[in-house]
């Protein structure tokens, strides 16, 4: 595949960047995606798109299908893509192309520089620095209003954390002010279980099945039983 894309700087400000994966397979998106329309079997791929399936993914990410399935949900949950889902295939459209690869930005940038012929191309940078106040001004907006980061990248975790939520939602009337408050709930939860996963998660459900507002230590049964995460999950589901 010949050519190269932009990646702004801003990208160190996306939601995602400190997560491996999500940062991964969108830059494989962004490099994979058409920059102009194409035919495929009667079917046009259009600009920004990409015919591709989580097998495909998972074997040029080298990420399990799972965590590809995690990933392009909360890509999807953000606004950052769209996909139409077939039978045997995927299309997927990132929703801001246009805007990450412009071509007024394209063209001047190529007419300025010159990549070298073994340099990928995200390496490159702007000619110009714009580090201006309204740029400082977007990146204090956007820190202070950061999306909550999961501690763990796991699809169960993300659900059984959704979970949570709605129960505290539906028995307390209670739901998190601010991206802030919700952080800290899952920093705390993070210390309470050690940084273990399944031990995360069975608070959680310790906590609901004993109708507690808050999150706390395992006691009693739950201390003393083990749990695989599948269960706790399916747990939650059953009710």
């Amino acid at each position: 595949m010949d050519g190269w894309i932009k990646l702004h700087r801003k990208f160190l400000e996306w939601e995602w960047f400190d997560t491996d994966n999500m940062v991964k397979l969108f830059i494989y998106l962004l490099l994979s995606a058409n920059h102009t329309p194409q035919k495929w079997r009667g079917e046009t791929i259009g600009r920004g798109q990409i015919l591709t399936g989580r097998q495909r993914l998972s074997e040029k990410l080298r990420i399990s299908e799972r965590n590809i399935r995690t990933c392009l949900s909360r890509l999807e949950k953000t606004g950052e893509l769209t996909i139409k889902t077939t039978s045997k295939y995927s299309i997927i459209t990132l929703c801001n192309y246009d805007t990450y690869q412009t071509e007024k930005l394209l063209t001047d940038q190529q007419s300025d520089q010159q990549p070298t012929s073994n340099r990928p191309a995200t390496d490159q940078q702007p000619t110009t620095n714009k580090n201006d106040k309204k740029d400082k001004k977007v990146k204090n907006e956007r820190n202070s209003l950061k999306e909550v980061t999961m501690l763990w990248d796991d699809e169960e975790f993300f659900h059984v954390w959704e979970f949570w939520k709605k129960y505290k939602q539906e028995q307390f009337r209670f739901k998190y002010k601010s991206t802030i408050s919700e952080q800290g709930a899952l920093s705390k939860l993070y210390e309470l279980s050690g940084g273990k996963l399944e031990t995360a998660m069975l608070i959680i459900k310790q906590s609901i099945q004993n109708g507690w507002q808050g999150l706390f230590e395992l006691k009693g049964e739950f201390k003393n039983k083990i749990y695989d995460r599948e269960q706790i999950f399916a747990d939650l589901q059953a009710g």
